[in-house]
């Protein structure tokens, strides 16, 4: 079908990081839990490269992103300490939220951006 071969070249065209997004570039630890779901930035766990988002935006050589979507379990604080750097790279925003939902909305309210939180 046409939507199957449209997935098969949008997998092609992936890119694959093994990154956390955080309000630093550098090391942090995942804390796993049994079943893989839920994993979130501790103080101790797996070790694993930490990345901005502004950062991760330049690593992919990307000035717009028209969708973004956001599960990372309790980090969306450390992301948004840096909004004021891609507030005006992103177009639309779906996010489960397990920080501080009054003050992300706050700041996206200061933004064009378009957003659901979930």
């Amino acid at each position: 079908s046409a939507s199957f071969d449209l997935l098969m070249l949008n997998i092609q065209e992936a890119h694959h990081y093994k990154l956390a997004i955080s309000n630093n570039n550098g090391t942090g630890f995942i804390k796993e839990s049994v079943n893989g779901v839920n994993n979130s930035l501790n103080k101790s766990g797996t070790e694993v490269e930490t990345i901005t988002f502004p950062n991760l935006l330049t690593k992919l050589n990307t000035q717009k992103i028209d969708l973004l979507k956001i599960d990372i379990e309790g980090a969306e604080t450390l992301l948004f300490e840096s909004i004021a750097d891609w507030k005006n790279k992103v177009d639309n925003l779906i996010m489960e939220c397990h920080g501080n939902a009054h003050e992300i909305t706050q700041q996206l309210q200061t933004t064009t951006i378009k957003y659901k939180i979930v």
